[in-house]
Parts: C-alpha cells; structure tokens; sequence
C-alpha cells in the first residue's frame, strides 16, 4: 500500500519520513525523472544533527529507479528521521514510500 508520494527537486537536505510519523515503512523507490543522471543522498538523521548514510554519491541514469526495503529502510522511528538530498538544484526525483 502505498504510504506517501512526493516529487523532489533540489540539492538540499529535505526530510522525507519524520521520527513522528508510526508508520513502518516497507519500501521507498527512487525514480530519476530528470534528463540526464542525478546524485543521490540517502540518510538518517537524529535529533542532533548526526547523519548516517544508506546511500551517499549514487548516481542514478535518467529513467531508472532504486528499490530499497527491508533491513536498507528498517530504523527505529522514535530517534531517526530519513532524509534525501541531490547532487544538483533542478535535478528531480520521485519518491513512493510504501507501509
């Protein structure tokens, strides 16, 4: 089922699952909706500001998609936010986190 969809351009860090939301996430897919290759971050951060990589620096070609689920996504939702960030401003990305 999916749980949330968001489009995502830019090359900031933007949370995209909160430590408040009591969902358990099965699935995120990553799809490179831009024209030519983007950079992907892929990260969890605490309360602190201490980021911890699933993926750092994947460049990912136009058109294709990452799937990640099980132990790549599972975190203890109480202290860890998950957050993505692109190698560039108008590189964008569609994500669809599935419960």
């Amino acid at each position: 089922m999916i749980y949330k969809t968001i489009k995502h351009t830019g090359n900031v860090k933007t949370k995209i699952f909160d430590s408040t939301e009591r969902v358990q996430i099965k699935s995120i897919n990553l799809a490179n909706i831009h024209t030519s290759e983007i950079g992907i971050d892929l990260f969890y951060s605490d309360s602190n500001n201490n980021e911890y990589y699933i993926i750092k620096n994947l460049e990912l070609p136009n058109g294709v998609s990452l799937f990640l689920s099980g132990d790549e996504i599972e975190f203890d939702k109480k202290y860890w936010s998950l957050y993505i960030k692109l190698n560039a401003g108008s590189s964008p990305v569609d994500i669809i986190i599935r419960k």
